[in-house]
């Protein structure tokens, strides 16, 4: 059984194509597990737990769905490329919404399968928006046209085009936090009935303390 790494934008896309799949492949609901990162990502120990389980052998195959198993620890990545690799009886599926997140070891391992756009390529003026958030010192970015107003498709795209600048600057202190932080408030936002004007400010005000904090 070949990974599966499924690239999804949305929830409800990711746990379509998973129904349809497990349909065809007559995955029983008594071997399928499903599981989410602990807290802000995936854990070394819950990549341990699952090599445990799999030392049981299963007499009918097993399904393991990792949701946003792109909120994983370098540690955490390594150590499951070793699970991949000792699978028996066990088909792996993994949903991430940025591929790059993952350790080329992995992606070269698995099945990709793209179910929409992998991000946003980002508009005129959102380099200028992230560049201020950095090093104001003033919070006038958050009357932003592109931010001021945005509603809950809008907030997601954002912070799909704030990622994907970020990750060209990542080798600035304290960008790492601020990356993490866009892609925990993502899944907030798409999990949750959060207020998206408030969940985006929330999200620039503490990048921008972050970064000053950085100095």
């Amino acid at each position: 059984m070949i990974p599966i790494i499924l690239l999804a934008q949305t929830k409800e896309a990711a746990n379509e194509y998973i129904q349809q799949f497990t349909k065809e492949q007559s995955f029983s609901p008594f071997t399928t597990i499903s599981l989410t990162p602990e807290k802000t990502e995936y854990t070394i120990e819950q990549i341990r737990t699952i090599k445990t389980e799999l030392i049981v052998v299963s007499p009918t195959p097993r399904l393991y769905i990792l949701h946003d198993f792109d909120h994983s620890s370098l540690e955490a990545q390594n150590a499951f490329l070793k699970t991949l690799e000792e699978r028996k009886n066990t088909q792996f599926i993994l949903v991430v919404s940025l591929l790059d997140r993952l350790i080329p070891t992995i992606q070269s391992r698995c099945r990709v399968v793209k179910l929409d756009r992998q991000s946003a390529v980002p508009r005129e003026g959102m380099n200028t928006v992230v560049d201020a958030v950095l090093t104001s010192e003033t919070m006038a970015f958050l009357s932003d046209p592109l931010i001021l107003g945005i509603n809950r498709e809008d907030a997601l795209l954002f912070l799909d085009e704030v990622v994907q600048i970020l990750g060209k600057k990542i080798d600035r202190v304290g960008t790492t936090t601020v990356l993490r932080d866009a892609l925990h408030t993502k899944k907030l936002l798409q999990n949750n009935n959060l207020n998206p004007q408030l969940a985006i400010d929330r999200f620039l005000i503490a990048a921008n303390r972050t970064m000053k904090s950085s100095l």
